[in-house]
């Protein structure tokens, strides 16, 4: 064995004695290459007829890697000309094993940064791995597997009836695989950066009438000695219909995210802000980056703004989550589960059955569809307030890039007064 990350290792098989060189990944510093002795001596030219000694072995394996064929460090070139000729299925596969992935690791020591959940990770690398390696050519190397190549793949597998969603996944398992290697020099070029997705069929969801929305409304508000769970279930609805956040938003709000607006006199407004800049994970158990990675403001009546201060000061005293389950004395939210299970028992008060709620898609999320289509309906001809609603809901446009931080008081104000006529 030598020291330099590198080993000679011998199996007998049929009586025979076979050699092959080991070495370490310069990446992740296992032991996960290995090579035969008998293709390494074809690979530098020396004879078939050769029947190498472990002596001879040793000499071949450092003249491959004096020639590059086995490559020991982690700078640019070396990585480029090891890992440009890498197994594409191998590498992706590689890049999406939670436990295993540089990439992955890389990440989710980034503080500040977007963690990836095993979940997430797992959705991606198992669709790869199960539908999409495959149909590659087992012999592709990462330097030649392009942009054509890329296509074909998600030709195959529209032909193969995979849903947009699925094949999404695998197209971001490749994708990220190759910004990895264009970032790390493993490869020059990217040729498949700019593959589409799959565009997926789009289900109109049939939102909620003005008079289902009252009569929802006024199920929350009618309920009799409401404990604290169903008080912040009315108020996450409330959130949702006339805020428009997504309920991983509302679930991760904290006593700092709200807060009056004041006049430019330091008078109150009587509306409130809300600081919409992250959400909470169920897979990490925690706070991270909202869907769209963006931080973003609105305003809410003062009805609303004062039901999230009655929050506030419900808060547990170690917690700071306005939406904090009593089970974990607010280290964590309400469960998303029961959530939806008091929404859907309220639909199925005001005489929406379960049956009629999945034919119309009527779930909790699609309130937040309700806000964006009624705001979008009372000011349709402003496109001023139009690009203000866009960036109150997370709707990434160039218009409204530096609306997502920085409401004016007069546009929070709007937003409050649009949001109290919703229902007019």
């Amino acid at each position: 064995m030598n020291n330099d990350g590198w080993k000679i290792k011998i199996r007998k098989k049929n009586k025979k004695t076979r050699f092959y060189v080991v070495w370490k990944d310069p990446i992740t510093k296992k032991w996960s290459h290995e090579k035969s002795i008998t293709s390494l001596a074809e690979d530098l030219g020396f004879p078939l007829s050769l029947c190498p000694n472990k002596t001879d072995a040793t000499r071949i394996a450092e003249r491959a890697i004096e020639k590059g064929l086995i490559l020991l460090d982690d700078s640019p070139k070396s990585r480029a000309r090891q890992y440009g000729r890498s197994n594409v299925v191998e590498f992706v596969s590689l890049l999406w094993d939670y436990d295993n992935s540089p990439l992955i690791q890389e990440y989710n020591r980034n503080e500040s940064g977007h963690k990836r959940s095993k979940a997430y990770v797992d959705k991606c690398g198992n669709a790869f791995r199960t539908y999409a390696a495959p149909l590659i050519n087992k012999n592709a190397k990462l330097n030649e597997f392009d942009l054509f190549d890329m296509n074909q793949l998600k030709k195959q597998l529209r032909n193969n009836g995979l849903s947009a969603n699925v094949i999404n996944n695998c197209i971001t398992a490749v994708k990220v695989a190759y910004r990895y290697a264009q970032d790390e020099g493993y490869i020059t070029d990217n040729p498949i950066a700019n593959v589409k997705m799959e565009q997926p069929k789009t289900t109109e969801r049939d939102i909620l009438s003005i008079k289902e929305t009252r009569r929802l409304l006024a199920y929350f508000d009618g309920i009799k000695n409401p404990s604290l769970s169903e008080i912040k279930c009315r108020i996450a609805v409330n959130l949702a219909i006339f805020a428009g956040m997504r309920l991983s938003e509302i679930r991760g709000l904290t006593t700092e995210d709200v807060t009056p607006i004041i006049n430019h006199d330091g008078t109150k407004t009587g509306y409130y802000k809300i600081n919409i800049s992250q959400s909470w994970h169920n897979d990490f158990k925690d706070l991270g980056l909202t869907k769209g990675k963006y931080s973003r403001v609105t305003g809410v009546s003062s009805k609303l703004g004062n039901d999230l201060i009655m929050l506030k000061d419900a808060c547990y005293p170690e917690s700071n989550l306005l939406f904090g389950s009593d089970k974990t004395e607010g280290k964590s939210p309400l469960s998303k589960s029961f959530i939806e299970d008091t929404y859907n028992e309220a639909l199925r008060s005001i005489g929406i059955s379960d049956e009629e709620r999945k034919e119309r898609k009527a779930t909790f999320h699609n309130l937040r569809h309700w806000y964006i289509t009624k705001m979008k309906e009372k000011d349709s001809r402003n496109a001023k307030y139009n690009e203000l609603i866009r960036a109150a809901v997370g709707h990434k446009s160039i218009e409204v890039d530096n609306l997502y931080t920085h409401g004016t008081t007069e546009s929070l104000i709007a937003l409050g007064v649009f949001s109290e006529d919703l229902l007019n």
